[in-house]
């Protein structure tokens, strides 16, 4: 069977900045490979400080690379930014919320800076704030919800355009148990209607649970990119906490020689 062409493919993406006189640029990214598809959710597992938000602000045009191609849906982020900015959605690390209105009025502000159609906008809205479980409070300010509260509705925000390719910088960070199983489940929902979803995390379980593909970055480079199955079949048995079945964390440990928080 034909795979689906990627949404996003990056190749040897280099992210370079000055530093002052006589001393080296400093490399946020070093040849850096990424893909992702349609139908399937990309995970980017690494530390913080490894380049995973770097890689994003690249993805959307807000950085060129130094050196490097890519294209995402294919276009070029850095001269097509305004087109590329129109069928994606970016749920960055911040929600960007507006604290002073409330749940509706933020998708509201939303729909019309995108100048969705406003015959479209009511049934979008409410049909947005029922998939992230948020009906029953729409009417409240979004400053008096809960930080996995304030993620859903951000999640909402980014779904209600229904892009083709969904970034999600850190999308848990920080987030009750029951917010972020909720987030989860609708993740996976995206992706089980076609489109393309990256996710940047530093959690274990995260990854393990939601990655179809799920590339390990660390101090801006490759480590290893693949399937769970393709990664966990890398790993010796004598460097397994458990047989079966070997875990993402063994994964990590093996490439990089360290743990990261599940």
């Amino acid at each position: 069977m034909n795979q689906p062409r990627a949404t996003v493919e990056a190749r040897g993406i280099t992210v370079e900045f000055a530093r002052g006189r006589k001393q080296p640029p400093f490399r946020a990214l070093d040849s850096v490979d990424l893909d992702a598809r349609p139908g399937e959710v990309t995970c980017l597992l690494g530390p913080n400080g490894s380049g995973k938000t770097t890689l994003m602000n690249v993805l959307t045009g807000l950085l060129a690379p130094t050196t490097g191609s890519l294209r995402v849906l294919g276009l070029d982020p850095a001269s097509q930014r305004r087109e590329l900015l129109r069928r994606i959605a970016l749920v960055p690390q911040e929600t960007s919320l507006y604290p002073e209105l409330t749940a509706r009025e933020n998708l509201v502000f939303h729909a019309r800076y995108y100048v969705m159609p406003a015959r479209e906008q009511r049934a979008r809205i409410e049909e947005t704030l029922e998939l992230v479980q948020l009906g029953s409070r729409a009417s409240d300010r979004a400053g008096t919800f809960s930080g996995g509260m304030q993620r859903r509705l951000a999640l909402g925000k980014a779904l209600m355009m229904k892009p083709e390719l969904l970034l999600l910088d850190e999308p848990t960070l920080g987030v009750d148990v029951q917010s972020r199983e909720a987030i989860w489940t609708r993740i996976e929902e995206v992706a089980h209607e076609g489109r393309a979803v990256l996710l940047t995390t530093n959690y274990m379980e995260e990854a393990q649970r939601l990655g179809d593909h799920i590339t390990i970055i660390d101090r801006g480079a490759n480590i290893v990119r693949g399937s769970l199955t393709e990664l966990t079949s890398q790993v010796p048995e004598t460097k397994r906490a458990e047989v079966p079945p070997v875990s993402l964390q063994d994964v990590f440990l093996h490439f990089t020689g360290s743990g990261l928080r599940n």
